[in-house]
């Protein structure tokens, strides 16, 4: 087993969704190639709420330096005192042991990553606490074998954590959720992002993550924001042909009809989607939708 800690640049854990509430929509006669949108409502964002409890997270610690990205290990012998055998155990996500006889033929594989020399493990994954707590890389693990050197260490979470700057509890969250969104969210963050999609979706969420960590109050606005998928709809559009951007305006691009000409000082992606957040502008996305099907 190789000791050295490697760079990376994945990640791993794993947060849901917050739920987005349903859009009433009315039935109304649509004109086409001509919307008319009401005085614009003011729209308020939604910050995303940090439901994890610092103190139920556990805090490890790289014995040495604080490199940028590093990783340990995931797979390891251990000795097992109750069997009084040496046992193979694997960190795999989305599998239920860590012992390796107790794993599927094909598991996930992903690195265990500290990011500036701290890695924090929320209590909802299990497997890797299990996986940490027990291998012989913790130094302070009592059961560590001798021959081993200890790569990193449990920081107390009553004495230590505190000590752990809020933009690494920040930055763990961030990760966590880019990695945990549904597929089709993750996509229409992207596109908001204006990160290719076209392309693996490892790739898509390793771009999106880069970007929430340079902006982290901007990725959390994008995520709750009810106005993301509006945006996401309209860029879709452009992409495809069916809107045409020119300065100011917005147009359909077949029949060249205007749907808006923005105000100056205001882009007109943005003076778009806000004008979706109205009654009139469902009218909008409905047609939209038809011609994106």
């Amino acid at each position: 087993m190789e000791n050295k800690i490697k760079a990376s640049a994945s990640v791993d854990a794993m947060v849901a969704e917050q739920p987005k509430a349903p859009v009433k929509q009315e039935k109304k006669e649509v004109k086409k190639e001509e919307f008319k949108f009401s005085e614009k409502k003011e729209i308020k964002n939604i910050s995303i709420t940090r439901r994890v409890k610092e103190a139920k997270n556990k805090v490890y610690q790289l014995m040495t330096g604080k490199p940028t990205a590093a990783t340990i290990p995931t797979l390891d012998i251990v000795f097992d005192k109750a069997q009084n055998i040496n046992v193979e155990i694997r960190y795999a996500p989305g599998e239920s042991s860590i012992l390796v006889s107790k794993q599927g033929e094909k598991v996930r594989r992903e690195p265990i990553i500290f990011r500036d020399g701290i890695l924090i493990v929320p209590k909802e994954n299990p497997t890797l606490i299990n996986y940490l707590d027990t291998c012989n890389y913790n130094h302070s693990n009592p059961d560590r074998r001798s021959d081993k050197n200890g790569m990193f260490k449990v920081l107390d979470n009553t004495k230590d954590f505190k000590k752990i700057n809020n933009a690494e509890l920040l930055k763990a969250e961030i990760i966590t959720a880019v990695m945990k969104t549904p597929l089709d969210k993750l996509l229409k963050i992207a596109r908001v992002y204006g990160v290719n999609i076209d392309r693996e979706i490892d790739l898509i969420k390793h771009d999106v993550k880069v970007m929430a960590l340079k902006d982290p109050k901007r990725f959390h606005e994008i995520l709750n924001s009810k106005s993301t998928d509006a945006k996401a709809l309209i860029l879709e559009a452009r992409a495809r042909g069916i809107l045409s951007f020119k300065g100011q305006t917005i147009s359909w691009t077949k029949s060249g009809g205007v749907i808006v000409n923005a105000p100056l000082g205001i882009r007109a992606l943005n003076h778009l989607t806000d004008l979706c957040m109205t009654e009139e502008g469902l009218e909008f996305l409905k047609e939209l939708k038809k011609r994106l099907s």
